[in-house]
């Protein structure tokens, strides 16, 4: 859930439909279930039917991948809030949670979650977001409309409130220069080697099939050498992707650049006000493994997605960043190899 519109009276969340994991897979089977058709001469019986069989296949997995849209409404106005199973009365809203996620539901990464708390014991999801800077930055636009109290989660330190604005203290980093570099997510290596496991099956399968019509005398047509050429190109290059994914930090004469790098090349860069830190903090989404460094710049929120190898280390080299006087928080830190 994020936020959409926003006036007044009015505080609008909702939640796109989106393709999961098993999009991949879905895919893949396609392709399969296209060669058969896609070879010289009429095909028989069998072809056909392998065809039909994989094609259900993909068109279920398809349909599952799909998650549909979401859409919630706080009317102040009125003083509901409006849900599609129905109306809660706004009056009974106690607080703003920010809550922990243990399982991994419906989404490739946990997910950060800040939920609508009622006296009833209701609870409505109403931010949620695998990046913790984008959900506090979304909850300091609604607590300018919706004035609740927040209970903090996440790991956060007690007097800790990065979804509030305020101003950072008087000091600045005086840190040496360094460069730190982590694997941004979980299991990446065992992700890897599942998309390239992944493709090998699919390059056996495909070449049973291919050499099975050649056996048969049959032609091989370009268009279907070419299909399953691609398809196993694109598996490929997404493997070496998410193999060589990191996250890097540089700090250096004054300036703190966030960038996202594919075996050492940069494509995503960000660069932090140093001299605003109010905050530097360790966050996770529900487990006691370092996902995230948050950066409380005030007027601006940054997250350091380092739960892979490395994580610790880039951690406590931002740590360094933050003024004495600065709410400094990396206790403890631990990453996942």
């Amino acid at each position: 859930m994020v936020l959409g519109r926003i006036t007044a009276t009015t505080l609008e969340f909702y939640r796109r439909g989106r393709l999961r994991a098993p999009l991949l897979t879905a895919t893949a089977f396609a392709v399969l279930a296209l060669l058969p058709l896609l070879t010289p001469g009429v095909p028989d019986g069998h072809p056909i039917a392998t065809a039909v069989l994989l094609g259900a296949l993909s068109v279920s997995l398809f349909w599952y991948s799909v998650r549909r849209a979401e859409r919630l409404i706080v009317d102040l106005a009125q003083g509901v809030v409006r849900t599609r199973r129905g109306d809660l009365p706004l009056s009974g809203a106690r607080e703003l949670v920010l809550t922990n996620t243990t399982e991994v539901d419906e989404a490739p990464r946990r997910r950060y979650r800040i939920e609508l708390l009622f006296a009833s014991g209701a609870h409505l999801r109403l931010l949620e977001g695998s990046d913790p800077a984008r959900v506090l930055s979304d909850l300091r636009k609604v607590l300018g409309v919706l004035e609740l109290p927040v209970r903090t989660g996440w790991g956060l330190p007690p007097g800790a409130t990065p979804w509030r604005d305020g101003e950072a203290p008087a000091a600045a980093a005086t840190a040496p220069a360094f460069v730190a570099e982590a694997r941004p997510y979980e299991s990446q290596g065992r992700t890897a080697a599942t998309v390239f496991g992944g493709t090998v099956v699919i390059a056996v399968a495909m070449g049973i099939m291919m050499t099975a019509r050649l056996r048969r005398g049959e032609a091989i047509s370009a268009l279907s050498a070419s299909l399953a050429a691609v398809t196993l190109l694109i598996l490929l290059v997404v493997g070496v992707v998410v193999l060589g994914l990191r996250t890097r930090v540089r700090w250096g004469d004054g300036t703190l650049d966030i960038e996202r790098t594919v075996f050492g090349h940069a494509f995503g860069r960000e660069r932090v006000v140093v001299e605003k830190l109010r905050g530097v903090h360790a966050v996770s989404p529900g487990t006691e493994m370092l996902e995230h460094v948050l950066l409380d710049a005030g007027d601006d929120l940054y997250a350091v997605a380092c739960a892979g190898g490395g994580g610790s280390e880039l951690a406590a080299a931002l740590q360094t960043l933050a003024p004495q006087s600065a709410t400094r928080t990396v206790p403890g830190t631990q990453s996942r190899s």
